[in-house]
């Protein structure tokens, strides 16, 4: 009976420490989501060159919502900074969804996606020759 009192103790601190302590490092979700969208970039460049077919990496700006062709799961990122995109093909959709195509050479469409928080600004790029994706700060 002591080992459960203790149990639901701990899980109720850990409940309320984590909105707390994300609160308190606020860039630490502009680098989390800078590295998520980084690493679907990479996963989909590896699904073009693995499949031998084109990849689409759909990042819709209004929703915040992205998605790898192919892959039923959709991502969202999370709200407090903002977001823009720029891709060698624009799409329709008012402007507000971009993509980048991956191709089974592994090169790519290119194009960059920024975070920006305040001063913080971080860029995905994606470079068209060989579809390499580098984070900058």
């Amino acid at each position: 009976m002591e080992l459960l009192v203790v149990l639901a103790l701990v899980g109720l601190l850990l409940a309320l420490a984590v909105p707390v302590l994300s609160n308190a490092f606020p860039g630490a979700a502009l680098r989390g989501a800078t590295r998520d969208i980084a690493a679907a970039l990479r996963a989909s460049r590896s699904q073009a060159v693995t499949q031998n077919r084109e990849v689409a990496f759909t990042l819709d700006l209004r929703s915040r919502k992205y998605a790898i062709s192919g892959d039923p799961r959709v991502r969202t990122l999370p709200a407090g900074f903002d977001l823009a995109m720029r891709s060698a093909r624009p799409e329709a959709e008012g402007g507000f969804v971009g993509r980048i195509y991956f191709f089974p050479d592994g090169s790519s469409t290119g194009g960059r996606i920024t975070l920006r928080r305040g001063e913080r600004v971080h860029n995905v790029k994606v470079d068209w020759l060989l579809g390499r994706i580098t984070i900058a700060d």
